[in-house]
């Protein structure tokens, strides 16, 4: 080892500082930070609907509506949360936060088999620090939990492969694709299944492989995990299995604006734009990746594609990404199934490549002091300037402890978190002759958007008040 690599081994304590600050950073975060508009508050409301009807089975996005999209690990986890921990945003978020951690703690035991001093640190390091995943780590959404069931996966496959105990190993590549399908469903099978298809042909270890893996019983085993729950809500709700399988994991990523939405709309992208989310989600490690790229652009066969381990990594990193590269409905958090493998890939890097003399070192270092300081400034921000972030927490909670004996009503269609603050006592309405009908009842308030107070007709405009403004949302009374 050259003695960059020497250096870092000898003081571990300056990774782990910043690693148990980032922890600490985010936990406070999601204790502090509401839930926000849409998607992370109404996956919090539907998990605090299931501890409310006490329904393990059945997700509900309303009252008598099944919540169809996605399978209910996430929601069972939030709402587990809400049960110890009571209604609020860092008992839902708290158990996804774990499930994270786990997802680092794999990572790093991964690591940890190629060089047990340098690669774990820098490994964990660099995916907890990943805007993307530290964001997403303890956010109320499905993804932690498939990210974690991919990794146990893809760990599990190599370990099976390489043949460290591949009797244990092999059966728990199966539980993490039983968490896939609980997580996500059918998705977990393409993302894992491609670059392994590649890895295994490429390598030629199709025989090893087969001969390795306890293919029948861990079927079993993960059908006896996942399945049960599928049967019971297609039994519960019939639909479900034609919508989730055909609308969520053909239609969505195939037709471009897909309208068989069920719970809002279909993300119309450009593309190849998961490629700007990637390069987004990595940063600032994906500068000191290209340069290296750069600087070893002779040796690239040597490097990523002679050592299996590394052609691994490469596989694991860049197979989501070219799978949702022509999709035509994606957001953001598709990238995330990338981030360990990446975080793995540059570790090995840094490990085997760079040393003192190395003008990339700087980079490097720039990227471990930098990454921590733009997650210290979001999160400061966000909790100085609340009004910034897309929730109704503080308009709520004024309204419930001071206007108690009056009637609130949200004008508009994705005010999640109004729903999950009031304990579903706030209805959302989204249609005007249901705005005109509640105005006629005393003592009503009315909350909105800004702009939507321009679109309702004179004589509506005409019996509403304004009484304050809550960042994005005002707050209107109706005149007696």
């Amino acid at each position: 080892m050259n003695a960059f690599i020497k250096k870092a081994d000898s003081a571990p304590s300056f990774f782990w500082a910043l690693f148990f600050t980032a922890i600490f950073i985010r936990l406070l975060a999601a204790f502090f930070l509401p839930v926000i508009d849409p998607s992370e508050a109404r996956y919090a409301e539907i998990a605090r609907k299931l501890v409310e009807v006490n329904d393990w089975i059945t997700l509900y996005h309303d009252y008598g509506m099944p919540f169809w999209a996605k399978p209910p690990l996430s929601t069972w986890l939030s709402s587990i949360g809400m049960l110890f921990f009571g209604i609020n945003e860092f008992a839902a978020r708290l158990p996804l936060f774990l499930i994270s951690l786990g997802i680092v703690g794999l990572v790093y035991s991964f690591a940890k088999q190629r060089s047990p001093q340098t690669l774990p640190f820098l490994s964990s390091l660099i995916l907890l620090t990943g805007p993307l995943f530290y964001i997403a780590s303890a956010t109320i959404m499905t993804d932690m939990p498939l990210i974690f069931g991919m990794t146990l996966s893809m760990v599990a496959f190599w370990n099976t492969v390489r043949g460290h105990n591949p009797r244990f190993w092999g059966y728990l590549f199966f539980v993490g694709q039983a968490i896939g399908l609980l997580s996500k469903g059918p998705l977990c099978f393409a993302l894992t299944g491609f670059p392994l298809f590649v890895w295994v042909v490429s390598t030629r270890s199709i025989k090893e492989t087969w001969k390795k893996f306890p293919w029948i019983l861990g079927t079993c085993l993960m059908l006896a995990i996942a399945g049960p729950w599928y049967v019971l809500a297609e039994l519960k709700t019939p639909g479900f299995l034609y919508y989730f399988i055909v609308g969520e994991h053909i239609n969505r990523f195939l037709v471009k604006g897909w309208e068989g939405d069920l719970y809002g709309h279909a993300h119309s992208s450009p593309l190849g734009l998961i490629w700007l989310y990637w390069a987004g989600a990595t940063f600032p490690w994906i500068l000191w990746f290209i340069g290296f790229c750069f600087q070893k652009r002779g040796h690239w066969k040597s490097i990523f594609f002679e050592d299996k381990w590394r052609f691994y990594l490469l596989l694991w990193t860049f197979s989501p990404i070219l799978f949702f590269t022509f999709s035509g409905n994606i957001i953001w958090t598709y990238v995330l199934p990338s981030i360990p493998a990446f975080s793995l890939l540059i570790s090995e890097a840094v490990a085997h490549t760079i040393s003192n003399k190395n003008k990339f070192k700087y980079v490097f270092y720039g990227s471990v002091l930098l990454a921590p300081l733009i997650m210290l400034g979001v999160v400061t921000y966000s909790l100085r300037v609340p009004e910034t972030l897309n929730n109704q927490r503080r308009l709520v909670q004024h309204f419930m402890s001071t206007y108690k004996d009056s009637f609130l009503v949200y004008y508009c269609h994705n005010c999640y978190s109004a729903e999950f603050y009031s304990g579903r006592q706030v209805p959302l309405i989204r249609e005007e002759s249901e705005l005109r009908q509640l105005l006629k009842r005393e003592s009503v308030f009315v909350a909105m958007r800004k702009r939507k107070i321009d679109e309702l007709p004179p004589d509506i405009r005409e019996l509403l008040e304004k009484v304050q403004e809550y960042g994005s949302t005002t707050l209107f009374k109706k005149i007696k």
